[in-house]
């Protein structure tokens, strides 16, 4: 996003600056052909250090990037004495006012912007709602024809019929896909509600066989689930897109051998880890 305000001169930028690696040069002067890469390193987030031309590098972070107004002359008492005489650094004087003024003005355009963008987002999202609601009925029902051959929602579903299964496994992915891009729209969203004690076995099993009778896995890929889970734990209701995620794509880009997905539960605490050997 910082990129291209600045590409798109939506603020002016006097300054040479350097964001992700890349240099943008200023409107009143360009990057100081005498100073090196290593000139710019810095040492924190919000740092301002003078390299050995005399020329201070000022980082702040905006918007999760950090932004670094490179190569300009800040006199101070010291180095205004020892450099008064350098032209070269004089023609690049600046004041830390300026400057800070400069980060704020830059730090409340990201803003915003970002904030336009997820209000405008948000709104075409809530186009969705009525796919949401009609692809619960699609699931519900299809729960229903799953639960009048057994008791066991497993059993059932591997009982079940291909096209049955296809129905089910086309409801569960359709509302997965949904709540993924809800949260795209809505980070914020992955804690709405409370944490849930939930069986996270028994929720892979489900991926696991939803996803192996997918019609995408052309390759047949094997999902192998190994260790035991004794506990429920406690998670927010978007917490099935993550092993949902991992497994697919293992799956995906599966090259050799089964993909697994391994539990390893100590006391209240559980790792997950999906492995595979892909491209």
């Amino acid at each position: 996003m910082l990129d291209q305000i600045i590409e798109n001169k939506i603020i002016e930028v006097p300054w040479p600056l350097l964001i992700n690696g890349k240099v943008y040069e200023g409107s009143k002067f360009r990057t100081y052909e005498r100073c090196t890469p290593e000139c710019a390193e810095r040492r924190g987030v919000n740092d301002t250090h003078v390299c050995s031309h005399g020329l201070s590098y000022i980082s702040r972070k905006i918007a999760g990037e950090v932004v670094t107004i490179s190569g300009v002359f800040v006199p101070t008492k010291d180095i205004g004495r020892k450099y008064r005489k350098n032209i070269a650094l004089t023609q690049r004087k600046t004041t830390i006012e300026s400057i800070n003024k400069w980060f704020i003005s830059l730090d409340e355009k990201s803003a915003a912007i970002n904030s336009l963008v997820a209000k405008t987002a948000k709104n075409n999202f809530d186009q969705f709602h009525e796919f949401v609601k009609w692809a619960r009925e699609i699931g519900h029902y299809s729960e229903r024809l799953l639960a009048k051959s057994t008791t066991s929602k497993i059993a059932a579903f591997e009982n079940a019929s291909d096209d049955l299964k296809s129905l089910y496994k086309t409801s569960v992915m359709l509302l997965d896909s949904l709540d993924t891009t809800a949260l795209y729209f809505n980070p914020e969203s992955a804690k709405f509600g409370r944490k849930k004690l939930t069986d996270l076995y028994s929720m892979v099993h489900k991926i696991k066989l939803v996803l192996s009778h997918s019609f995408a896995n052309k390759s047949r890929a094997n999902v192998v689930i190994r260790g035991r889970v004794e506990n429920k734990h406690k998670v927010y209701e978007s917490f099935k897109i993550i092993p949902l995620s991992l497994i697919q794509n293992a799956m995906k880009y599966k090259r050799s051998g089964d993909v697994e997905v391994i539990f390893d539960e100590i006391g209240d605490s559980l790792k997950m880890k999906v492995n595979s050997v892909g491209y």
